[in-house]
């Protein structure tokens, strides 16, 4: 997918969850646009990809997620694992 169809993408996501939850509102994670519930991040744009917080128990075997990679956007700190 090319980076506008992509931006394009993740901002109707956003227009959508907005609309359809009280509690989910624009946000920001690393300076990039984000989904937020109530006051924590779960969702953002970052790097042309969408990136999701699940939470260090989400259990990637119940959901049988078989591609996915750990965000590690920092030079000299750990991955983000949650």
């Amino acid at each position: 997918m090319n980076i506008e169809k992509a931006n394009l993408l993740f901002f109707k996501i956003v227009d959508e969850m907005v609309d359809e939850h009280d509690s989910v509102n624009l946000g920001k994670m690393m300076s990039s646009p984000a989904l937020r519930y109530k006051s924590r991040i779960f969702a953002f744009y970052y790097n042309n990809e969408m990136i999701f917080r699940l939470g260090k128990e989400f259990n990637l075997e119940t959901f049988r997620l078989r591609e996915y990679s750990i965000l590690n956007p920092f030079k000299n700190k750990a991955p983000m694992y949650d």
